[in-house]
């Protein structure tokens, strides 16, 4: 599988691909906490495209690049900013890949060379992420971010979300 290619505005590069059934998620998590790999675990069921995880990068490195985070680090603030929540805490625990997920989408902005080197950490199997659509809870993302009926009726989920993302820091 390809991973979905997205160029930043800061002129990095993201990476972004899905893996199923992974084997060592809490390793992974332990490596990522001690700093020894550097990517974003996400959980599927709050992403119905990769296009949010991509507006979501591109906020985080800007930040980045102004010295202006909100959390940690970038990987942390492209979870934040996922988030319709302002709690840092609240934002990694929803977006944030678990011990117990055995699916996770992998973000990792740099070249291909470092992204390569993060998925060969991952013991599981790479999928298409076409196949978010079909794994994501849209009730619970509708919950979350406080998308109304009317909305939900007349226009894409997708850009929404995408809206959202984009003005959190605004609103």
């Amino acid at each position: 599988m390809l991973p979905d290619i997205y160029k930043l505005s800061t002129g990095e590069t993201l990476y972004i691909s899905f893996m199923r059934e992974i084997k060592n998620v809490r390793h992974l998590k332990k490596k990522i906490i001690k700093g020894e790999i550097q990517c974003c675990c996400i959980t599927p069921t709050m992403i119905l495209d990769a296009l949010l995880i991509a507006v979501a990068a591109d906020k985080a490195a800007i930040a980045h690049s102004r010295n202006k985070m909100i959390t940690k680090n970038v990987y942390t603030e492209i979870l934040y900013n996922l988030s319709p929540s302002k709690h840092i805490t609240k934002s990694l625990k929803m977006f944030g890949g678990q011990d117990d997920d055995s699916d996770l989408i992998i973000a990792v902005i740099g070249d291909e060379e470092r992204f390569r080197s993060v998925l060969a950490q991952v013991d599981g199997t790479e999928e298409s992420l076409k196949e978010l659509k079909n794994l994501a809870d849209s009730k619970t993302i509708v919950k979350e971010y406080l998308v109304t009926s009317p909305e939900v009726d007349n226009t894409d989920l997708i850009k929404s979300l995408i809206t959202r993302i984009a003005a959190k820091s605004v609103l």
